[in-house]
């Protein structure tokens, strides 16, 4: 029994700073939403802080596989982080925390306003629920862009975005 009276307070104290790992995780994750990976290969966190200095924007647009609902999507114009970060290139590369991968042409992107999603109808993004940044085409102001292609171009759970010259 001696043994074991030792462990306990022990066993106790490692159960506890177990039990707040998974916190202190989610804290310094909910921070960096993805990184910015320049042509020179040099990566950057993008935060919620950098979404804050750039400025939110909304737009109401149909969401990929919700054909009969709009929903007020809010974030950051995608042209004004390319811009924030002075980011100069003819497209960037969107890879998606399951590594599916999108190219976009910096062109579209500054032609429409395409935004890097973190709040849907006033909810947080979340990784089950498609963030925490996910490319949105303003597909029903511009039905014109309401295609296959630029939906194959929404990526959810962005987990990087790089730049291509």
């Amino acid at each position: 029994m001696r043994f074991g009276s030792a462990l306990g307070p022990l066993a106790v104290a490692l159960s506890l700073t177990i039990l707040q790992l998974p916190f202190a995780a989610t804290a310094s994750a909910a921070e960096t939403l993805f990184a910015l990976i320049t042509a020179d290969g040099t990566s950057t966190d993008v935060t919620d802080k950098t979404f804050e200095e750039i400025g939110y924007t909304e737009i109401k647009t149909r969401l990929v596989g919700e054909a009969d609902t709009v929903s007020t999507v809010r974030g950051v114009l995608f042209s004004a982080l390319l811009d924030h970060y002075g980011v100069d290139a003819e497209t960037v590369q969107v890879t998606g925390l399951d590594g599916y991968m999108a190219e976009l042409p910096v062109d579209e992107l500054k032609q429409y306003p395409v935004v890097i999603a973190t709040e849907v109808d006033g909810n947080r993004l979340s990784v089950r629920s498609k963030g925490p940044g996910w490319v949105v085409y303003p597909f029903t102001d511009h039905p014109e862009i309401d295609d296959q292609l630029r939906e194959a171009r929404c990526v959810w759970q962005v987990r990087d975005i790089a730049v291509r010259n």
